[in-house]
């Protein structure tokens, strides 16, 4: 049997042995901890030495592999998991994306998750990745990450905390897609219709969330068509983000995008580049986009009130995605730099 590990490298890649249907338990039980400390497990799940005596303590009896298994299970395993893993393989060249809402970042994640090694702040969330999910995730991570020389990272999450986390280093790689901000509205709008069909139960997380946000039940819920329900969703405060891609990007205005990204070199493709960036930077073709929404409502079905209010809800959006737009009319490519963007707003052309 192989040596117990020591810290969360050696652990993680261990789940490469994980099969079908098994469980994280069936990994760490292939692993020899005889004679293991609970503070050597502490270590190997947590990276760090025990919290207090207690968290030390071996009492008669102590079963080690029982032990590591329930601190997989433990909400203090997820903390900071992808971030500390990605730690782990410091010689990874390492990948950040900025997930703007409904700008075809789930198919691009789902995409770059079949060519090399992936971590994400999903690892950190039970509800999202229960444990037999998480350990799938692991395993998949384990088994490419020896064969490649990058990581990747992605989620919704904003620019500013890959700068400031200590994550990124001189080299690495931010990306991100844009959208047109009326379209995001729109399309969220169509997403969340949608996923309300897909499961009317609302058992899960996003759907029951979204349904105490418009605190409806599932049986007004399902009074509604799709396309009424999508309508009173595009404009609906506490459901539809403000300024999203500057929120992302930035604290919330174009200005504040605008500094973020020229603290580093950020890589931003527009959707309607998308697919031919995808094939062109990663080698990657695809027919169709995954986890696209169903188009129950185009913009042209909101009323001119509503229009109004997308409008102003995206005001500063709309001023970041303008200055992009120059800059993609201006080099001629599938992508620009983050500096060219700002570029392209200073100049006015």
């Amino acid at each position: 049997m192989p040596v117990a590990p020591t810290n969360l490298r050696e652990t993680v890649l261990f789940f490469a042995r994980l099969r079908a249907g098994q469980t994280a338990a069936d990994v760490l039980a292939q692993i020899d901890w005889t004679g293991v400390s609970r503070r050597q497990i502490v270590h190997a799940l947590l990276d760090r030495p025990p919290a207090n005596a207690d968290e030390a303590r071996s009492d008669p009896g102590f079963d080690a592999t029982a032990a590591a298994t329930a601190l997989f299970h433990s909400a203090d395993f997820r903390i900071d998991l992808a971030a500390r893993l990605m730690r782990h393989f410091p010689a990874r060249k390492r990948i950040f994306f900025v997930h703007i809402p409904k700008s075809a970042g789930s198919d691009f994640m789902a995409a770059i998750h079949r060519k090399m090694p992936t971590v994400s702040l999903a690892f950190s969330d039970p509800e999202l990745l229960p444990p037999p999910r998480l350990a799938k995730r692991l395993a998949d991570f384990a088994r490419a990450v020896g064969g490649s020389d990058s990581i990747f990272m992605g989620g919704h999450t904003n620019l500013s905390w890959y700068l400031d986390s200590g994550l990124y280093r001189f080299g690495d790689r931010l990306l991100s897609v844009l959208r047109h901000p009326y379209e995001i509205s729109v399309s969220l709008a169509n997403y969340i219709a949608g996923r309300f069909q897909n499961c009317p139960d609302l058992t899960d997380q996003d759907t029951r969330i979204w349904a105490e946000t418009l605190r409806m039940s599932a049986a007004d819920i399902a009074a509604h068509e799709p396309k009424a329900l999508a309508l009173a969703l595009v404009v609906r405060p506490g459901i539809q983000p403000i300024n999203p891609i500057c929120t992302f990007l930035g604290s919330g205005t174009a200005q504040s995008a605008f500094a973020n990204i020229q603290r580093a070199p950020v890589e931003i493709s527009c959707l309607s580049t998308y697919t031919p960036w995808l094939k062109e930077t990663w080698g990657i073709e695809r027919d169709r986009r995954g986890n696209a929404s169903t188009p129950y409502i185009c913009w042209d079905d909101l009323s001119s009130v509503q229009q109004s209010q997308v409008k102003s809800a995206c005001e500063e959006d709309i001023v970041f995605y303008d200055a992009a737009t120059k800059a993609f009319s201006r080099e001629g490519r599938l992508s620009v730099m983050g500096e060219e963007i700002v570029a392209a707003f200073e100049s006015g052309s």
